[in-house]
């Protein structure tokens, strides 16, 4: 097992976060929640080898992996990390945590127009070098608090939606963030400046309504619903703007049907790109043109976006690929000769 102790800056507070167990390759293994006293154990047996832990949670603490490493929302447990060797049957003691006051930044998403809430959209924290650091869900009227805790620092902030408007970042003047934070500069907006005397002021978006595409992602001999996969969506320059943000759970789109976020008015184009998806489809340029080892966008048919309106039924409809050769494309570069 693995045991240890979870100490808070706030000594009076007996609600911890939990503390989750990784093996060497980054797989969850294990989830414990600490007693009243910050003491833990992980109830399962673990068998001999190398694993790694990290806090985890919503309390207004900064969560840390193992051994004194801040472990935002999206940090890697191995690469940060400091590996725990276990031996079975013993206990490898003295994994422990010390965790330091973090603040919890709020705001509000909504349309800049009607003012209601956009609740099918997210506000992500980036820090100075782009990196995500916190992701915060709005709710139903608009409102949101960041689940993750940050440390003292500057930061920058972005929307992200699928709900047909143009993401933006946190900014006076406002300036568009097409696709939100992953694809633009996020320090071109107004840097926030977090310590733990004053609570910065609320993170306030409005939203201008865009143009959007919608469709579905399908197998195309067995027609069920491929949720999940990705769609690169480039400008009529062969610029890449954006991903399409698939809604989570993936359980609740078995149709493969997806929309794109806002995007201003114009032409786009757009392909599926399962390289990191399990690669079992061969991908496809809307509309149904073949894109198996790579594509140039602009080869592809024009999907025209108009301001306030959805463009539908961009379809895609992939067929299970058969080689990882080249063989669909006829690209013989890595085959090899027998003789």
């Amino acid at each position: 097992s693995i045991s240890g102790t979870v100490t808070l800056a706030n000594p009076s507070d007996t609600v911890f976060p939990n503390v989750q167990v990784f093996d060497q390759t980054g797989k969850w293994v294990w989830t414990q929640s600490p007693a009243a006293d910050g003491t833990y154990a992980i109830a399962l047996g673990l068998p001999t080898a190398t694993y790694y832990a990290r806090t985890a949670g919503g309390r207004p603490y900064v969560n840390e992996v193992w051994n004194d490493n801040s472990c935002l929302t999206d940090c890697d447990v191995v690469a940060d990390g400091q590996p725990i060797q276990v031996t079975a049957p013993s206990t490898t003691a003295g994994v422990d945590f010390d965790l330091e006051a973090g603040i919890k930044l709020t705001g509000t998403v909504k349309d800049a127009n009607t003012q209601a809430g956009i609740d099918d959209s997210v506000a992500e924290i980036f820090d100075t070098s782009g990196e995500r650091v916190a992701g915060c869900r709005v709710g139903a009227a608009g409102g949101f608090t960041c689940r993750q805790a940050i440390p003292p620092g500057t930061y920058y902030a972005a929307t992200r939606n699928y709900a047909g408007y143009i993401d933006e970042l946190h900014s006076d003047p406002r300036r568009v963030c097409v696709g939100g934070g992953p694809f633009c500069d996020v320090t071109r907006g107004d840097p926030i400046v977090v310590d733990l005397v004053t609570s910065p002021d609320p993170l306030d978006f409005t939203l201008d309504r865009g143009g959007w595409f919608a469709g579905a992602v399908i197998d195309a001999m067995d027609r069920r619903g491929l949720a999940g996969t990705p769609i690169l969506v480039y400008n009529h320059l062969g610029a890449l703007v954006t991903e399409i943000v698939w809604k989570q759970p993936l359980r609740l789109v078995p149709d493969g049907a997806y929309s794109s976020c806002g995007l201003p008015a114009g032409s786009y184009y757009a392909f599926t790109d399962s390289t990191d998806n399990g690669g079992h489809h061969a991908d496809q340029l809307y509309d149904d043109l073949p894109c198996v080892q790579g594509c140039n966008p602009l080869d592809g048919t024009p999907i025209f976006v108009i301001q306030g309106t959805g463009t539908s039924d961009i379809d895609f409809e992939l067929l299970g690929r058969l080689f990882g050769d080249g063989f669909e494309s006829q690209d013989t570069g890595g085959w090899t000769l027998s003789r």
